[in-house]
């Protein structure tokens, strides 16, 4: 077998073990910190998978050169560093890419170097391994035109009921996620531009936590929360053109809509001194809202590598009346390609 597609189902086997283990966490802690840290609104809005989606490139700078010969397309194989420095979520994100004709396989191992949260009572940080994805895709070019389509999952494997201090600082979702992508992109070759829309539908599963308080007025009484939480799912569409101003260096513009729909919770409550327990359905997540972004980028391109300088501006941001999120701040992001 070629060694270029062992690496890649190697790659994908590694990843699907990477999110084996995140099926039903257990953990001591207040049941206020763990409802807080569901239902706040902001962890949503800077997930780092959110972010991909909407400052993530949807066209490369070869194809704006390469025109319709497939043989000449982009090197098979691809990887980067990406960094976020601004914002909630600071991260470093490894993608890498197998590309073999017109199929594709891509993955992206995230690593938060540091994420906030904000109670009314403290400010926690921590840090660690995110949610990894990995992507199927298929590309066909006609002429000038090119289609891409991509199925996308997200694996539990960061740490959703990572705590600091007694609060939670999740890492990532908990939980098994699905994303379908399509883009349509026209090329111009004697103009070295490109206009795409794209648009993407992310549907998440569901996760499981156990949580296990002892109240301060009864400390003889332990009272154990089962969590199943089912976050919104998000729909996305965004246009973007791509043109060459110097040779070897490129300019994107993004214009960038986002809708996440509210999740909910179902929390069972049980004593283990025999009292009768109880359960709530239906808790709302107050994840509903509408971002709109722009998003800025120069690009420069030389010897197989792509350095990128990305900025993500909100526009709008409506929040579920209940949702307790600021106003969303300007995120950078700084990107280094090779391709092999």
């Amino acid at each position: 077998m070629n060694m270029k597609i062992k690496w890649g189902i190697f790659s994908l086997l590694l990843l699907v073990a990477l999110g084996l283990n995140a099926e039903n966490m257990y953990i001591t802690i207040m049941p206020e910190g763990m409802s807080a840290a569901l239902r706040n609104a902001e962890l949503t809005a800077t997930n780092p998978n959110l972010l991909d989606e909407i400052t993530g490139e949807d066209v490369q700078t070869g194809d704006l050169t390469n025109n319709t010969d497939q043989s000449t397309q982009s090197k098979p194989i691809a990887s980067a560093m990406e960094f976020t420095v601004s914002g909630a979520t600071k991260a470093v994100t490894l993608p890498i890419g197998y590309h073999y004709k017109n199929f594709g396989l891509n993955c992206k191992i995230p690593y938060i170097y540091e994420r906030t949260v904000v109670y009314m009572d403290a400010t926690k940080s921590s840090n660690g391994v995110g949610d990894v994805s990995a992507e199927l895709s298929y590309m066909k070019r006609f002429g000038q035109f090119k289609t891409d389509f991509g199925i996308d999952v997200k694996l539990p494997t960061g740490d959703d009921v990572n705590v600091v201090d007694g609060y939670v600082v999740p890492l990532g979702t908990g939980s098994t996620d699905f994303k379908i992508n399509a883009s349509f992109a026209i090329l111009h070759k004697t103009k070295n531009a490109a206009m795409v829309l794209s648009t993407s539908y992310f549907k998440p599963g569901m996760s499981k936590k156990k949580v296990q308080s002892v109240p301060a007025e009864a400390k003889n009484i332990v009272e154990t929360l089962d969590y199943e939480v089912t976050n919104g799912a998000t729909f996305n569409v965004k246009g973007t053109y791509m043109l060459e101003t110097f040779r070897n260096l490129y300019l994107s513009f993004v214009l960038s809509y986002t809708n996440i729909q509210d999740g909910e919770t179902d929390i069972k409550h049980s004593f283990d001194n025999g009292a009768p327990g109880y359960k709530e359905t239906g808790i709302p997540n107050y994840q509903d809202m509408q971002l709109s972004d722009f998003v800025p980028s120069v690009i420069y391109s030389r010897w197989l590598f792509d350095f990128a300088m990305v900025m993500q501006v909100p526009i709008m941001s409506e929040y579920n009346d209940n949702a307790s999120a600021k106003e969303r701040d300007l995120t950078f992001k700084f990107v280094v390609t090779r391709n092999f």
